[in-house]
């Protein structure tokens, strides 16, 4: 088994466009429904019905983008590029774990 050194780990590494993954097509998780209902109210949008996993996740980051939940703070609108970021670490656990 390959040793890893987590302190040269590629932080972005574990992140997969959600066209590519393998249970892309299966129905959100309830962390990704949860945190789509508290952005969309943030926002003020509706939540649709009926989406898989990959639709649930662009659709965050859509929302993500508009409530700007999903920036660094002094990044001028540009997302954090390390896991230590502005959001609480059950957020961040969301978009590493539950989302694929």
């Amino acid at each position: 088994m390959a040793d890893r050194d987590s302190a040269h780990a590629n932080p972005r590494g574990a992140i997969k466009d959600p066209d590519e993954w393998v249970t892309g097509d299966e129905p959100p998780t309830a962390a990704q429904e949860s945190y789509l209902a508290t952005l969309s109210r943030e926002a003020g949008a509706e939540v649709p019905d009926g989406l898989t996993k990959a639709e649930a996740a662009r659709r965050i980051d859509e929302l993500q983008e508009e409530t700007g939940r999903g920036q660094c703070p002094g990044r001028r609108g540009r997302r954090c590029s390390s896991t230590r970021s502005s959001r609480p670490a059950a957020i961040r656990a969301v978009r590493y774990v539950a989302y694929g």
